[in-house]
Parts: structure tokens; sequence; C-alpha cells
């Protein structure tokens, strides 16, 4: 019986173990687009001083790496918020202000993901989507 259990938990632990990300490439910010729907103030709202700003809730950035340009879409790893939000990281990463000589933050992302065939996160144009916790902020 425990060996059928010991078995049962290698088996668990494979699985999972091998969902995580592979490949990570650094870069620096040049640009951001979009934005995150969040809380705003405003005046005469119904629910007292708050109203819920929705516009473009897709978040995408554009990173320099020596490899070339990335351009991918941000987004939220689960509904439990666990790691890095598209929120958090939306704030915490600055784009480059060339005209103010201010120099994006410098970013490291997930380019691939150990799922096997068909979970690369970027297709040869190096356009994709990373999930927010396959993002680390360097600067």
């Amino acid at each position: 019986m425990r060996n059928i259990l010991y078995s049962g938990l290698a088996l668990l632990a494979l699985a999972f173990g091998g969902c995580g990300y592979e490949d990570y490439i650094e870069g620096t910010v040049k640009k951001e687009h979009g934005r995150t729907a969040g809380i705003t103030e405003s005046s005469g709202a119904l629910f007292g001083n708050e109203s819920v700003k929705m516009g473009d809730p897709g978040y995408v950035l554009e990173v320099d790496t020596k490899e070339g340009r990335y351009v991918f879409e941000v987004k939220d790893i689960d509904k439990m918020k666990r790691g890095n939000t598209v929120r958090g990281l939306a704030v915490a990463i600055k784009p480059e202000e060339e005209e103010k000589g201010v120099k994006g933050t410098r970013i490291r992302f997930a380019r691939s993901h150990s799922g096997g065939p068909g979970y690369a996160n970027f297709g040869n144009d190096r356009v994709g989507v990373v999930y927010s916790d396959g993002i680390e902020v360097l600067d």
C-alpha cells in the first residue's frame, strides 16, 4: 500500500514539477500600451466618491533585448493573485523616456514554458503573451 502511495506522489511531483518556465531573457522596457482596470475617484458617483474605470484592460510591453524587440501582452497568472500581478507590474515598470534621459526598467521575462510543444510564449516574430509570474523587475 505504501509503495502505491509513493508511486502516486512521485507521478504528481513529475506532473506539476514540469509546469514551470524554462527559458528567460533580459531586456529594457521601451514602451507600455494599454491600461489596467482599477478604481478611480470621481465626483457625483453612484457609490460615494469612487467609480470603476475599465477602458482598455490589456497591458502590453515592448522590450529591447540582445536578440531584438519583443512585444507581449501581460496576463494575470490566476484569480488568486499569487506572485506578481498585472497591476503591480504596471506600477513597477517604467518605459524609456529618451527626451528626459530616463532609461526604461530592466526586466527578465519567460520566453518559453516547459509544458512541451505548443507552450512557447512567442512565435518567430517575437510577439506573444507572458503571464505575470513569468516577469521579474530587475531595477
